[in-house]
């Protein structure tokens, strides 16, 4: 099975998921697609390899970061310096940019004729510079602003168009036709009272948003950039897959998909033996204020025994019946964080149940980690030969189990605090 991700801090917010493994579906290929929370270029290259992905999709703030790691990129991407589509073989990235693709889709689609436009970018990342390029190509007359002077200033050099300081905002919007902010998600500088009836309000945030709401109170013609992330896929896909989608197949999807949580109310924890899904999910529940679930604790008080001596007496196939009974019982629960036994993805009723009943997280660990932290443990499925060469064997068996039932993925090599932060900061983005 091929494995794809989009990456980016926060990230459970993206509804990339929803359309890649629609379209997987719809076409019958063999693949998932979850979300990988990382922030830093270093970390994204490293985690993409020992996992093993395929592809990926990135988003803020990865897309320019991680373009000097490419060996080798598309004309799009060189053009502008950034990457938002990824592709991976044995070590090796190759890099494009399909947000050209998606904001150009998206003003054919919902704007039309743009030619001598008055068009106001805020911004100066990946987003910006790909909404800079398209508009500059259909004809607009462009005004850059950004916080940080120069970088405006750089892309109107690149686009021969205009840069405008931060304070002068609220003025570069008068009489402007098509407003499109690329700030990151939950940033808003928008004056309301600049907002005019008729002007076209675009926030690359796609959902509803404060820019959103301000410009629908202003009678303005907002375009959800949900349109934006359409496109953008058709030609993500196109490298992923090697198959042509149209548009629509793409938004019938999206429709039929929902939200990113899609309304479950606990939040799973899966990964192998020493991952840290107990520790973790204590933690998580006590900061939500749910009730915390350990599968393997209820396994243990419904057998009357601990797992050890179910294993030694009764065998791994008599535990993994009482697994599916416990993880069954569960089907009902709300406001819980749960943590699933490491093997309890093997099979494909649970995975079922994980999946309907749970935002699940899978914490990702390298093996010599997991065989650190598992070392005096005494785990049954270690018992006997060498317990670093089991963890690899294990976690290669359960590493497509993982990743098809996982909402978002999150290094858990990292120190504890900084793996709650990463889940908090998540939770609180996405719900």
């Amino acid at each position: 099975m091929k494995l794809f991700a989009v990456l980016g801090d926060p990230i459970l917010h993206s509804r990339s998921p929803l359309i890649h493994n629609g379209l997987f579906r719809h076409f019958g290929i063999d693949a998932a697609y979850s979300r990988l929370h990382v922030s830093s270029p270093m970390d994204a290259t490293r985690l993409v390899n020992d996992i093993g992905f395929d592809g990926m999709n990135v988003t803020s703030p990865l897309k320019e970061e991680l373009f000097p790691l490419m060996a080798a990129v598309d004309p799009m991407a060189k053009r502008l310096r950034a990457v938002n589509t990824v592709l991976h073989n044995e070590g090796v990235l190759f890099g494009a940019n399909t947000d050209a693709a998606g904001v150009e889709g998206m003003l054919r689609q919902y704007v039309g004729d743009l030619r001598s436009k008055r068009a106001v970018v805020v911004g100066a990342g990946g987003a910006a510079k790909a909404a800079v390029a398209v508009l500059s190509d259909l004809g607009a007359k462009i005004e850059v602003v950004n916080r940080t002077f120069d970088k405006a200033r750089l892309i109107a050099e690149t686009y021969n168009c205009t840069a405008r300081k931060f304070g002068e905002l609220s003025q570069t919007l008068s009489g402007a036709d098509v407003l499109l902010s690329c700030l990151p998600r939950g940033v808003e500088v928008i004056d309301a009272r600049r907002l005019r009836p008729g002007m076209v309000v675009i926030d690359a945030n796609y959902g509803q948003t404060t820019l959103k709401a301000k410009a629908d109170s202003a009678g303005c013609r907002t375009i959800d950039a949900v349109h934006w992330l359409s496109h953008q896929a058709v030609a993500a896909f196109r490298l992923f897959a090697g198959q042509e989608v149209d548009i629509s197949l793409v938004e019938e999807i999206l429709e039929k998909a929902g939200s990113p949580t899609g309304g479950r109310k606990c939040v799973g924890l899966v990964g192998m033996m020493g991952s840290g899904k107990t520790t973790m999910g204590t933690a998580l529940a006590e900061r939500l204020g749910w009730e915390f679930v350990d599968t393997d604790r209820l396994i243990e008080s419904k057998a009357g025994r601990s797992i050890s001596d179910i294993f030694a007496y009764d065998g791994e196939r008599e535990f993994r019946r009482i697994e599916g009974e416990v993880i069954r019982g569960l089907a009902q629960r709300e406001r819980a964080v749960i943590a699933f036994g490491g093997g309890s993805i093997l099979s494909s009723e649970n995975r079922s149940i994980i999946s309907r009943l749970c935002v699940t997280i899978w914490l990702w660990t390298d093996p010599a980690t997991l065989a650190r932290r598992t070392s005096t443990t005494g785990r049954p499925l270690l018992a006997g030969g060498d317990a670093a060469e089991r963890l690899v064997g294990l976690l290669r068996d359960r590493r497509n189990h993982y990743a098809a039932v996982s909402d978002l993925i999150v290094d858990a090599n990292q120190p504890a605090s900084d793996i709650l932060q990463d889940l908090d900061r998540e939770y609180h983005q996405a719900f």
